[in-house]
């Protein structure tokens, strides 16, 4: 029982040093992290000139991508808009024709039938 209580005390104390330990590296790696993407410095792709026009470039080409569809959209909008608009212009002057023509033939029909003798 004895042999088991001093396992067991080192056991405690070799966890306390890891624990010790594994703190001070993990809080050096993590303040390591902190002052990478603050300063940038030590990437060389981001700091290249050529990184930094091309994406300048690629962002202006973008930009006008964007201005002109939504040009085209607009232009579609006031379009479609207009199309629609005509469309029931046509929808409305189809049905008064419509209409007038059953008015027609049933006048007609009114017509034919008063004029018929009955039988």
């Amino acid at each position: 029982a004895k042999a088991a209580r001093l396992e067991a005390k080192a056991t405690k104390e070799m966890m306390s040093k890891f624990k010790v330990e594994y703190s001070q590296r993990f809080s050096k790696v993590k303040e390591a992290l902190k002052k990478v993407p603050q300063t940038g410095e030590g990437n060389p792709v981001l700091t290249s000139a050529y990184m930094k026009s091309a994406s300048a470039a690629e962002i202006a080409k973008r930009d006008q991508m964007i201005k002109q569809l939504s040009n085209d959209l607009r232009r579609e909008r006031g379009e479609t808009k207009r199309m629609t608009s005509t469309l029931q212009k046509y929808e409305t002057f189809y049905r008064e024709v419509k209409a007038r023509s059953a008015e027609k033939a049933r006048q007609r029909q009114l017509a034919e039938q008063k004029q018929q003798p009955p039988s």
